[in-house]
C-alpha cells in the first residue's frame, strides 16, 4: 500500500516565497479597504457639496425675491413723485404771502439788507 510521502518542511526559499505571497495579498486587502474609505469619504464630500450648493441656491432665491420687491417699492415711489412732480403746484393768496416773505427773508439775509 501506498503511504503519502511525510510532508518535508519547506526550503527557506518556499518558506521566504509563501511570506512574500501573504504580504502581497494582505497589501491587496489593504489597498481595498483604502478603496473603500476612500470612496466613502469622496461621497460623503459630494453629498455635503450638494447640500451647500442647494442651501447656497435658495439663499440666492430669497435674495432675489427681496431685490425685486424693494426694487419694486422703489420703482413706485420713484413714479408716484414723478407723477406729483409733474402736477403744477398751486398756492392760495395765504401760502403764496408765505413764500413771499419767506423769499424776502432769505434774500436780506443772504444779502445782509433788511427784509
Amino acid at each position: 500500500m501506498n503511504r503519502p510521502a511525510p510532508e518535508t518542511p519547506p526550503t527557506p526559499a518556499e518558506a521566504a516565497l509563501a511570506q512574500v505571497l501573504q504580504a502581497e495579498r494582505e497589501a491587496r486587502e489593504a489597498v481595498a479597504e483604502c478603496r473603500r474609505r476612500a470612496e466613502t469619504i469622496v461621497d460623503a464630500g459630494r453629498a455635503r457639496a450638494r447640500r451647500i450648493q442647494a442651501r447656497s441656491e435658495e439663499r440666492i432665491a430669497a435674495l432675489h425675491v427681496r431685490a425685486d420687491r424693494t426694487v419694486g417699492r422703489t420703482v413706485a415711489a420713484l413714479a408716484a413723485e414723478a407723477q406729483s412732480l409733474a402736477t403744477p403746484l398751486v398756492l392760495d393768496d395765504g401760502q403764496r404771502a408765505r413764500l413771499d416773505r419767506a423769499i424776502a427773508n432769505l434774500a436780506a439775509e443772504v444779502t445782509g439788507g433788511a427784509p
